[in-house]
């Protein structure tokens, strides 16, 4: 690593630079078969905000999100941020978060498979979409589209994106 004129030799150990308040990096390459990790020393929730070169906020992380099995018994494939997931009866479920949102203002972005005789509906369930959770519903709707049957899904995503 080298900042300014001086170079740093890390070796097998993190190494601390202290007094930068801010590093400018046009790339961040990582040399191992890790990911990379970006570390805050904020002892709150902020996500990172991501910022363009003149300093505008360009975007933010997912705050929490679930790929679920939503028939039978329902069963977690991935996720970040979700504790579990509860099983309110046909087509209904609860979307439990590990760690609580800062607020109930953030954006949830639902998907399912859409596979069905006449079409498939998945929405947000009003009873429940606060701080620890967010409960969804997924629908089959007959062609005329005037009557709807909660029914389970086998595949289910859903996405968090809030403030902090």
């Amino acid at each position: 690593v080298t900042v300014g004129t001086t170079s740093i030799s890390t070796g097998g150990s993190a190494t601390t630079i202290s007094g930068l308040s801010s590093v400018t990096s046009t790339d961040v390459n990582s040399t191992t078969t890790k990911a990379t990790t970006i570390k805050t020393n904020a002892t709150n929730r902020v996500a990172p905000v991501f910022q363009n070169s003149s300093g505008t906020e360009i975007g933010r992380i997912c705050k929490a999100y679930v790929n679920f099995n939503g028939q039978g018994t329902v069963a977690i494939r991935d996720d970040f941020n979700v504790s579990s997931i509860t099983d309110n009866g046909t087509g209904r479920y609860t979307i439990n978060f590990s760690n609580n949102m800062a607020d109930s203002n953030y954006t949830t972005s639902i998907g399912a498979d859409g596979r069905s005789p006449n079409g498939r509906s998945v929405a947000i369930d009003y009873l429940k979409y606060d701080t620890t959770g967010v409960r969804i519903s997924t629908i089959d709707v007959t062609s005329q589209y005037n009557s709807m049957t909660m029914a389970d899904v086998i595949l289910i995503g859903v996405a968090i994106f809030g403030n902090t």
